[in-house]
Order: structure tokens, then C-alpha cells, then sequence
């Protein structure tokens, strides 16, 4: 059962500690950045939609590698851990995107 409204699952735990686990000299001075993990399965086509929360903000003009990283991170635990297949949009608590993508 969701632990969360409309359907979403609360992965934040399990993410973290994969990523921490998986730290990487790219992970210098960016952790721990991560607020929040939750996904569910969209009702149209059964594809998982994954939503990850970051403490950071991208400043206008700025770079986008942190998210980045966060996403190349997300999937790797992903398929590693699941071999699925769905959408991410990494964002700022304030719902701002830093990075879409998919794995």
C-alpha cells in the first residue's frame, strides 16, 4: 500500500543508503543532498514515475551536475536493485526542476 497521498511510495531510506554506499569523488561536496524520494506507477501504461528531492538550488546560468549526478545515481540503484524502467524529475523543495530524465 502507498504510504503517501495519490498513490506515491516513500523511497527516500532506501535511496540514500544505496547512494551512500556508492559515493564517488563526483559526490565531493554535494552530500548529502538528498530531502526526499517517492515514486509510484502511473495509471496510464503501468510506468514507474519517480520524483527525487534535493536540498540544492541550480542558480540561473548555472550548472545542472549535481542533479545530474542524483539521476545517474537513481538509476543505477534502479537496475540494479529492480531492472525497471520509468521517468525521474529531480527538483528543489520548492517543486523548482534541476534535471528531468528516465531510466
Amino acid at each position: 500500500m502507498p504510504c503517501l497521498p495519490a498513490g506515491w511510495f516513500d523511497l527516500t531510506r532506501d535511496f540514500v543508503g544505496y547512494y551512500s554506499q556508492h559515493l564517488t569523488k563526483a559526490d565531493d561536496g554535494m552530500w548529502p543532498s538528498i530531502v526526499g524520494v517517492r515514486m509510484r506507477k502511473e495509471r496510464h501504461g503501468g510506468a514507474e514515475r519517480a520524483v527525487v528531492t534535493v536540498n540544492f538550488v541550480v542558480p540561473p546560468g548555472g550548472s545542472d551536475w549535481e542533479g545530474r549526478r542524483v539521476a545517474e545515481v537513481f538509476a543505477d540503484w534502479r537496475r540494479a536493485a529492480y531492472d525497471d524502467r520509468g521517468t525521474l524529475r529531480v527538483e528543489t523543495r520548492s517543486g523548482g526542476l534541476v534535471v528531468d530524465g528516465s531510466w
